[in-house]
């Protein structure tokens, strides 16, 4: 779904334009803004986190309780499946030369590197997945490990960090969210209008073309919950069941027929995606 998403977005803008015109109630305006704190709780993650991080050096695993497959270092970026039984899959993006392309290995004892930065060593021979060119035009390649859920930053994970950042800021007006929404690098989807939201991609590891993780939702540049694929705590936020298996979250001073309209229009938009 990740490469189809923006065509599927701007196929349904028209439909999403006449439900703009409904008049719903309005936001509270008595949230307020409140500015980021100098001194982080993400003070030990890159600026932009975008995903799982490993938390310091860890060894990648062939499959779980199984032989070391590499060695990374702290803060590689990971794309992590949900864990189960404190372990995750995970898949994991490398620079690759010519000849590992052709070969779709990396020997054994090769340093890995991804942007010129050294991230790790190969244990013993990785097996290739899939070779491209990503979008800084590097020539790259994937493979896959198993990690344990002690080694990946809690504060990486993102439903983590989103109930956490909700507790230390009080606000949730767009202002607000902005360190949250740049740390992650979430991005607008465009629609369901009036409605804003800001989303991510569940892993590529459990879908190649996977739907949303985490969609924020904003109603007059108010923060009125968040629709999740992974289970999330949010407070005090209700939570309600919604199409292909994800679930609202939403905050209770939200009026129920903001919530119902959105409700209806993320239903309607994610039965439409393939």
């Amino acid at each position: 779904m990740r490469k189809y998403l923006p065509f599927l977005l701007t196929g349904l803008l028209c439909s999403c334009a006449e439900n703009a015109k409904k008049p719903l109630p309005d936001a509270d305006s008595s949230l307020t803004v409140y500015e980021q704190s100098a001194s982080s709780t993400f003070s030990p993650l890159p600026d932009k986190i975008i995903s799982e991080r490993t938390n310091g050096s860890v060894t990648l695993l062939d499959t779980i309780d199984g032989k070391p497959l590499v060695s990374l270092n702290d803060n590689v970026l990971l794309d992590a499946t949900m864990p189960k039984n404190g372990w995750s899959e995970t898949s994991i993006e490398v620079a690759v030369s010519a000849a590992q392309e052709k070969n779709m290995i990396i020997k054994k004892g090769q340093t890995l590197t991804l942007a010129g930065k050294v991230v790790g060593k190969a244990l013993d021979d990785l097996h290739l997945a899939t070779t491209g060119e990503n979008m800084q035009k590097e020539l790259t390649g994937y493979f896959f490990g198993y990690i344990r859920k002690k080694d990946i930053k809690p504060g990486s994970v993102i439903e983590t960090a989103l109930a956490e950042f909700l507790h230390t800021h009080s606000g949730r007006l767009l202002p607000d969210m902005q360190p949250f929404i740049k740390q992650f690098q979430l991005e607008n989807t465009v629609v369901n209008a009036p409605f804003l939201e800001y989303y991510n991609y569940d892993n590529t590891v459990d879908d190649p073309s996977p739907l949303y993780r985490i969609v924020l939702v904003f109603y007059k540049n108010t923060l009125i919950g968040a629709v999740a694929a992974r289970p999330l705590a949010l407070g005090n936020a209700k939570a309600q069941s919604l199409e292909r298996g994800f679930t609202g979250y939403f905050f209770p001073d939200t009026d129920q027929k903001v919530i119902d309209e959105y409700v209806k229009l993320f239903n309607t938009f994610i039965t439409n995606v393939d």
